[in-house]
């Protein structure tokens, strides 16, 4: 499965929650996560994301490759499986996994256009919106907050803010 989104940061959540409910937006849940990023010298060189995200009381495993960029849009393919934390936090450190980053979010979800709007508050991160869905539902609902593809960020965040630390926590 394809895992296509864009970011735009330092936003004004305020006015943009306004708009998105000005356009009969859906408010999906506020949730808090708490990522934990596993590598070794493989991942690293191939660029794969192995995470391991616990939401409440369920945990999933997530695995990205293949990033890429096209039209604006960052794109990847992403596969996902719900997971018993402990057991895969032991079998990644069986396979020669470790831990590299830990980031913990506290997100808010918004159902509009085919696409799931999403406040992201990290630490030492201001305010940041990411959209994903299909690229022109995207680009629609960018346009309709205010935005064009010049506010569209596809790389990490921790290029735009110097973060000394890779474990974000509250």
């Amino acid at each position: 499965m394809n895992e296509i989104e864009v970011k735009i940061l330092e936003i004004n959540s305020k006015a943009l929650r306004k708009t998105l409910k000005k356009y009969g937006a859906k408010f999906v849940k506020r949730v808090f996560q708490q990522n934990f990023r596993y590598e070794d010298a493989r991942t690293k060189k191939l660029k794969i994301t192995i995470r391991v995200r616990k939401e409440g009381k369920s945990t999933v495993l997530t695995i990205k490759a293949n990033r890429r960029i096209i039209n604006g849009h960052k794109v990847m393919d992403e596969y996902e499986t719900p997971v018993d934390y402990e057991t895969i936090i032991s079998i990644l450190e069986i396979l020669g996994f470790k831990e590299f980053a830990v980031t913990e979010i506290k997100r808010e979800y918004w159902k509009i256009h085919n696409c799931s709007v999403e406040f992201c508050i990290v630490p030492q991160i201001p305010e940041y919106l990411e959209i994903e869905g299909a690229p022109k539902d995207i680009d629609y609902v960018a346009k309709m907050l205010g935005y064009s593809h010049k506010d569209y960020v596809v790389d990490e965040l921790r290029k735009h803010y110097p973060v000394k630390t890779k474990y974000l926590r509250f």
